[in-house]
Formats: C-alpha cells, sequence, structure tokens
C-alpha cells in the first residue's frame, strides 16, 4: 500500500472514531459528574488521535515533500576526480550520434577527458568539462591525419589541436554527449577550442586566433536540447603573411572537412569570450575585452554586427 494510501485511510478511520465517539457521548444518560468529565472528553479523543498518528509515523510516515529543484546556477569544479575504469569512454552507437572518430570513443574515460583545459561546471544536466584526449602514438594516419573510412567527415591531423567539450553525469563517471572541436588538418589555420562558458541558455566554447591560427571559431550548445551550432570567425584574406585564407571554396572546405557539426560562415573576429549586455544582448568579445561581434542564434547562429577594431 502506498504512502498516500495510507494517509487516507488514516483520515477515515479517525473521523469513524470521532463519529462513534460522539454517538456514544448523546446516547449516554446524564450523570452529576458530567460537568466534571466535559474536558475529559475531548482529551481522551485527543489522546487517541495522536496514538493512531504514532502507529501510521511508525509503519511508514506521512508522505514525503516533494524534491526540490536543482538550482540551475552553475557552479565550478575545481578538482574534477574522474574515476580509473576500464572499458571503451563510449559505445559506437553514441561515437555516432556524436561524430567522434571510433580511436577517440575507444580510449578509457580517464585517458579520453586526458587534460582538463579551464574549470569543470556542474550544473543540473551535467558536468560541463573542456578537454584534450590523450590519443595513443603511432596510429595508422593517411596523408599524416588519422583514418576512420567509416567515422565522420572531418580530419584530426594534429591531436594536439583536438579538443572536446564533454558533457558528464554527475558523478563525472559517464559521458552523456561529446562535441569534438578538431584543429589542425592539412593546414593549421584554426585551434581546437581553447575557452568555453555555460551562460543560462547555452554552453559556448570557442578558440582564439593567433599567429598560428589564425581563423577564430565560436561554439554554442543549446542546453535544453543540446543541439550544437558553430561559427566560423575568418581572418583578414589580405594577411598572407600569417597564412589566412579567404577564399570561399577554401572556407567551405574547412567547415566540411575540419570542423564537425553544423557551422556557418562568419566575419573577421578574434574571440575570448562571450558576455550579455545590459539590454540582453550577447557579445563575443576580444582578448582585449573590447567588443568585435554582436551574436544572434535565429534563424541561426550568425554575426548579427561587426565592430572594426
Amino acid at each position: 500500500m502506498s504512502k498516500v494510501s495510507r494517509t487516507s485511510n488514516l483520515d477515515d478511520r479517525i473521523r469513524s472514531a470521532l463519529h462513534d465517539l460522539d454517538e456514544r457521548v448523546a446516547a449516554a444518560p446524564p450523570a452529576p459528574d458530567r460537568v466534571q468529565h466535559r474536558y475529559l472528553i475531548p482529551a481522551l479523543a485527543a489522546v487517541a488521535v495522536l496514538a493512531v498518528l504514532a502507529g501510521t509515523l511508525l509503519l511508514g510516515g506521512l508522505p514525503e515533500k516533494a524534491a526540490v529543484a536543482p538550482s540551475d546556477d552553475p557552479t565550478p569544479v575545481p578538482s574534477l576526480v574522474v574515476p580509473d575504469q576500464d572499458g571503451p569512454s563510449q559505445t559506437p552507437e553514441q561515437a555516432e550520434r556524436d561524430e567522434v572518430f571510433p580511436v577517440v570513443a575507444e580510449l578509457p574515460l580517464r585517458q579520453r577527458i586526458g587534460t582538463i583545459i579551464g574549470t569543470p561546471m556542474r550544473a543540473p544536466e551535467g558536468v560541463w568539462v573542456l578537454s584534450r584526449p590523450t590519443i595513443p602514438a603511432g596510429l595508422e594516419r593517411f596523408h599524416g591525419c588519422l583514418r576512420a573510412p567509416d567515422g565522420p567527415d572531418y580530419q584530426i591531423c594534429d591531436t594536439e589541436e583536438y579538443t572536446e567539450l564533454l558533457l558528464l553525469n554527475a558523478g563525472a563517471s559517464q559521458i552523456q554527449h561529446a562535441f569534438p572541436q578538431p584543429g589542425g588538418g592539412l593546414q593549421t589555420e584554426i585551434g581546437g577550442a581553447d575557452w568555453f562558458q555555460v551562460m543560462d541558455d547555452a554552453v559556448y566554447c570557442g578558440s582564439e586566433s593567433t599567429q598560428a591560427t589564425p581563423l577564430a571559431t565560436v561554439c554554442r550548445v543549446d542546453r535544453s536540447t543540446l543541439e550544437f551550432e558553430g561559427l566560423l570567425l575568418r581572418c583578414d584574406p589580405s594577411d598572407r603573411e600569417n597564412f589566412c585564407i579567404g577564399e570561399p571554396q577554401e572556407v567551405a572546405s574547412l567547415l566540411t572537412q575540419i570542423l564537425a557539426g553544423e557551422w556557418y560562415d562568419g566575419p573577421k573576429a578574434g574571440s575570448a569570450g562571450i558576455e550579455v549586455e545590459e539590454d540582453g544582448g550577447l557579445v563575443l568579445v576580444d582578448p582585449e575585452q573590447e567588443t568585435r561581434v554582436v551574436l544572434s542564434t535565429e534563424p541561426s547562429f550568425h554575426a548579427s554586427a561587426v565592430m572594426r577594431p
């Protein structure tokens, strides 16, 4: 019997006991000491009710209170403990869903997380971690890149530039979802994600524009749907000294061959982080904390305005 049913039966029994008591009192003949006992009867009834309540608590108690909803505010996890466990960190089905190379999905969890970048954040949906997996050397390569005939379309050519945004379960013992952030390639215009921020609506991540990797990136993962979108931020096509590319066909090749997920071509901008302005608008700031790009998410992730330095 459930606790709710026991409580309902308890109410019925109390009401029935009090009703029978009232009938017996009304039918009893008057007595000289009736006045003396008029306070005794209610007291005895109260004692009976308390006794029944005590018995109910001993048998299982009253219905529990509803669980309190967790806070939506993310909290830092400065010392994330990753369990040392054998076996692959993701199944083949999960790897296919997340566009993860099979050789990466086969890594044990601790090796898969590898080097943590920044501070992990705990949220109601799990623990968000940006990390660089420890991919073993000596794997079979094709033209310098990892081979995956049945794997994703993008390439992993520089394992030191490959990072992943991971959503772990609350105990950090299982990968719930992975978002690959490959960098490098046959050319090294893009670096893997090196920053991330958990905001109210989404988790944002990205890479900086440097001389070695002049194309910056910024990505967005919706916290409710886990849908991923990315924005490739161009460098100046005239800046050939930094091996910057800008031709449409070159950019299109990068969007499909090096990046995983749904990516869009964006404007010239370096990226350092996401900030929310007083009016609620979302902006991308550069390393000097100057606003360079105003971001929008409808109908797709894009730059709605660009501020030239």
